[in-house]
């Protein structure tokens, strides 16, 4: 049995201007935000995604020598695979993330890490919660 729609659906369509924009980064940059927070919201901007997909964001789904975000299909709601292309400043961003939880592991656990002979992994995802 298929239900009758009501109304018609129509897809939205918006983007920021640059009025808009401007506002946005001067309030991030001024903001008492923490800094995974500050740049969430950044490459939640510069990747066109959801916040949550930012958010869920883990460092075995990118290829940064190819410069590849792979979301392979198991979150969309369609399950079709996408490839999202990294620009220079997002791989920036991206590299200064990785170095700062690496940097927090060796930090927790100096011992673990100078008895270690392999590199310290940053964790699983790139915005780690609690």
């Amino acid at each position: 049995m298929q239900i009758k729609r009501v109304a018609k659906e129509t897809p939205r369509e918006r983007s920021l201007n640059r009025h808009e924009l401007v506002w946005f980064l001067h309030q991030l940059a001024g903001a008492s935000l923490t800094t995974n927070t500050r740049f969430a919201l950044l490459l939640s901007l510069m990747l066109a995604q959801r916040s949550g997909r930012i958010v869920e964001m883990r460092w075995v789904d990118f290829d940064l020598e190819d410069q590849i975000w792979d979301r392979s299909g198991k979150f969309e709601k369609n399950d079709n695979p996408i490839a999202i292309p990294l620009s220079e400043d997002v791989l920036s961003i991206l590299n200064y993330l990785r170095e700062r939880q690496i940097q927090k592991v060796m930090a927790a656990a100096p011992a673990r890490s100078a008895d270690s002979k392999t590199l310290s992994s940053p964790g699983q995802y790139v915005f780690p919660g609690r």
